[in-house]
This record gives C-alpha cells, sequence and structure tokens, in this order.
C-alpha cells in the first residue's frame, strides 16, 4: 500500500476546507490508499518537517495549502540530501492563493483532487532559486513567480497588515491600487545572458508557470519544464497605463505592450541602487541585489 505523507497549514485551510479534506481522505482511504498527516504551527515549519521526513524514507509528499505551503515543500525537498527524482510531490490547492495550481489546471473540487490521485500523470517540473547577492536573506526556491519591484511591493503591503489575504482576485487588485499612488520605477541593471540591460523598471516576474496576483496570467510564455526562466519585465510606464492593463493581465495580453519586454534565459541577476524588494510565491524574502536562476534538478509532481 502506497503511503502519502501530507503535510497541512491548517490556517490556510480554515474549517470549510478542512471538512473538504476529510471527505477526500475518507474516499481515498477506502481506495487502497494509506495518509500519515503532519500539521504546521508556524511560517517555515513546513521546510523542517519535509526535510526531516524525507530524510527518513518518505517517498511520496502532499503539499495541502496554498502556494506559500507548497513552496516550503520544496524547500524542504531541495536542501535535503536525498536524491530528487525518488520522491513524488503533489499539491491539494487548498489556500488563500492557489497560483501554482492554475497552471497545471488542478482543482480543490473533492471529485478531480481524487482523480489525479487515482488517474493523475508524474512530470518533471522545473525548480527556481533566488539568491541574495550581498547576503541579506537565505537563498529560496521556487516553484511558480519570483516577483521584484511593484509585485513584492504588494506582498510587503500584506505582510505589514496581517488582515489582507488574497481570497480572490478582487483583494489583490486593492492592494494594487493603494500601492500605485507610491511606488516607483527604479534604475536597475539586468544581466542576460551575458547581456547588460539598464532600465527604469516598475516590476519584474521571473517565471516557472503562468499564475500570481490569484489568477493573474503574469508570465503568460512560461513552461514548466523547458529548464528555463521565463521574464517579464515592466519598465517605466504610467499609472493610467498600469491601470488600463490590468484586465489584460488575466489573459496576457499585457506582455504586447510596448513598455513591457520578455526573456528566456537560465540565469539573470537584477542590481540596483534602489532598495528593491523580492517575493517568492506570495512570501516576502528582502532587499537588495539577486540572482535568479533554473536548478539542474527538477522535481518529479504529480498533476
Amino acid at each position: 500500500m502506497k503511503t502519502w505523507h501530507v503535510i497541512i497549514n491548517p490556517l490556510a485551510l480554515g474549517k470549510k476546507r478542512m471538512k473538504l479534506w476529510k471527505k477526500v481522505l475518507n474516499d481515498m482511504e477506502e481506495q487502497d490508499c494509506n495518509f500519515k498527516e503532519y500539521y504546521t504551527q508556524k511560517p517555515k515549519d513546513a521546510i523542517d518537517l519535509t526535510k526531516e521526513i524525507i530524510e527518513n524514507g518518505a517517498k511520496n509528499i502532499i503539499a495541502l495549502g496554498g502556494d506559500g505551503t507548497l513552496n516550503e515543500l520544496v524547500n524542504g525537498i531541495m536542501i535535503s540530501n536525498i536524491d530528487k527524482s525518488e520522491i513524488i510531490l503533489a499539491h491539494i490547492p487548498m489556500g488563500t492563493g492557489n497560483d501554482w495550481a492554475k497552471t497545471h489546471k488542478i482543482s480543490r473540487k473533492k471529485d478531480a483532487i481524487l482523480k489525479i490521485f487515482q488517474n493523475g500523470t508524474i512530470v518533471n517540473h522545473d525548480v527556481g532559486l533566488v539568491q541574495s547577492l550581498e547576503n541579506k536573506f537565505d537563498q529560496r526556491y521556487f516553484i511558480n513567480i519570483a516577483g521584484m519591484g511593484f509585485d513584492a511591493a504588494i506582498i510587503k503591503k500584506v505582510s505589514e497588515t496581517k488582515r489582507l489575504k488574497f481570497g480572490n482576485g478582487l483583494v489583490y487588485i486593492k492592494t494594487l491600487l493603494s500601492i500605485l499612488s507610491k511606488h516607483r520605477a527604479s534604475e536597475v541593471e539586468i544581466e542576460i545572458d551575458n547581456e547588460n540591460i539598464k532600465t527604469n523598471m516598475y516590476s519584474i516576474a521571473a517565471g516557472i508557470c503562468k499564475y500570481n496576483g490569484n489568477g493573474m496570467m503574469q508570465v503568460p510564455m512560461a513552461n514548466f519544464n523547458d529548464g528555463l526562466i521565463d521574464l517579464v519585465v515592466i519598465n517605466d510606464i504610467t499609472k493610467a497605463e498600469i491601470i488600463s492593463q490590468i484586465p489584460n493581465l488575466f489573459s496576457g495580453k499585457h506582455v504586447k505592450h510596448r513598455k513591457i519586454s520578455t526573456y528566456k534565459t537560465k540565469e539573470l541577476s537584477v542590481k540596483s541602487k534602489d532598495i528593491i524588494y523580492t517575493e517568492v510565491e506570495g512570501e516576502l524574502l528582502g532587499s537588495g541585489d539577486v540572482k535568479i536562476s533554473v536548478c539542474n534538478e527538477q522535481l518529479k509532481v504529480l498533476v
């Protein structure tokens, strides 16, 4: 009997989604699956839990929560001393933000979840890495999108105002509009494939997958297993232009705007004299110059 080790973020689920999980659990146990549950109590708990259980022999891991929970499991796997090809990662999207799941069309509905574990496909999935070039914060792996500038300013606002949660796209847009009046473009130097690009950067999204901000297709051209980072750079843009592009952010058409540039690369660095923050999957890392790269090792993910 296959055993799945389920790392659960109870704060992300709440009572309603916890009840849904228990229904899924009952149905799956009837289908000859075994589950062992682990509950997180504070941020970054899932990193240590994941590392510990896979180094003790676990091979099948489920992230039960949102993008932040999934990110912690990815980091726990990547920092472990276990061969990554031995581990299968699955995600049941029951958090306040579930953007990684949108790329893979994973639903939180019970029947859809059951179908994945019955007939799902195991894919090789790229993993990105953000490193501070000034040692201002710990390195962080990511499986969806890393953001700098405006995106990170929104996450910083949320981290400072605990009552805000991205439960739907409207919350993200409201926070976006509140930051809009204060945020300014920063002079940056982006190095991509030995090319130095100097620009006034409003926002950067470096994607393994396509969506962030609860449904915005920020990086529409991203391919999760092509071994590349897809980069969307929003250059110095007016507030009126940003507001006009909000509908296009949900369809991915914003990348056609004349002030938005796109690139594909294995590695890039971003440097600036200004204070620029970086976030990954809705988790604020810190400020300063960074290097963003795609890892040589891929993860095996059930989708």
